[in-house]
């Protein structure tokens, strides 16, 4: 379900009957979405019901229950829902499903939500899912509510999420818990763990073949600890003698920042290059007028 709602979504839709009934079971009343409800369940409905009467059409009894049911909303967070598209003979999508706070920042972090630039590697990952199998120890930097780390656990990696802040560890491990059985049926896995880049305690690079990180560099104080962190994880070589990778993906909120992080890298000697970003667009996004690039570095 879109993260903000308006009756223009159904203005091609002819809202007879049957479709409203279609698309109530295709949202509101789908298993997923009873179990775990997303903050804007109340405004869509209400969105739905505006759109059927502006075509005078007959509103749904199914649909006026579900507005009767649900108190005004003033919730602060809400599940939101990640399709992972199908292969082979699945039927039907797999979903990445993340508790979500609504607010951009919650208890003085950012962690809490799902921003722009994990969707987009989200994205890459999904037009290029070799990548995957190719490296399938994955480590993830600030992940986060975790949406990132956890589809690439449904393509079958196998992923150690981590972050520093207690209340997103908190967070983390409840949403690796909702996705875990999806996960683990797809050949993949999940961990959690708290990884401070200051500490320099570094034995959790020595397992991962790639790492990944999104939206991590949005502070100059965090620049100098990140590049250290990756340029121990680069200079050295896995389990069979390959070169590690990491994928850093950013939004572009300030110029001077990333131009900062940049130096910052060839300081410490990490090679970069700006990935193709033609990519198929799979998720809404909120902050689409601000720039996303994905650097690999080596």
């Amino acid at each position: 379900m879109p993260a903000s709602v308006d009756s223009s979504l159904f203005t091609d839709l002819a809202l007879d009957l049957d479709t409203q009934t279609s698309i109530l079971h295709s949202t509101l009343l789908h298993p997923l979405i009873k179990s775990f409800p997303p903050h804007n369940h109340l405004a869509f409905a209400k969105s739905l019901y505006k759109a059927v009467e502006d075509q005078n059409e007959e509103v749904s009894e199914e649909l006026l229950k579900i507005i009767m049911s649900f108190p005004p909303s003033k919730a602060l967070s809400g599940y939101k829902h990640y399709p992972v598209p199908s292969s082979g003979e699945v039927l039907e999508p797999l979903w990445v499903t993340t508790l979500e706070d609504t607010n951009i920042i919650s208890n003085g972090t950012t962690g809490l939500r799902t921003w722009g630039a994990s969707l987009t590697l989200a994205e890459y990952f999904l037009s290029s899912p070799e990548l995957v199998s190719k490296t399938n120890r994955i480590l993830e930097l600030g992940s986060g509510c975790g949406m990132l780390g956890i589809l690439l656990a449904i393509l079958g990696a196998n992923v150690t999420l981590t972050d520093t802040h207690q209340m997103v560890l908190d967070r983390l491990v409840e949403n690796v818990s909702i996705n875990f059985a999806n996960a683990e049926a797809s050949g993949g896995s999940m961990s959690v763990l708290d990884f401070d880049w200051e500490s320099e305690e570094f034995d959790i690079l020595e397992e991962a073949d790639l790492i990944v990180a999104a939206d991590v560099v949005y502070h100059p104080d965090n620049i100098i600890p990140l590049c250290n962190v990756l340029k121990q994880f680069l200079f050295s070589r896995n389990t069979s003698g390959d070169q590690k990778y990491a994928l850093i993906a950013s939004t572009i909120r300030n110029e001077e920042t990333d131009k900062c992080f940049k130096d910052e890298l060839g300081k410490s000697g990490i090679k970069f290059e700006r990935l193709s970003l033609d990519l198929p667009k799979q998720f809404i996004r909120v902050d689409t007028d601000l720039p996303v690039e994905i650097l690999k570095l080596v």
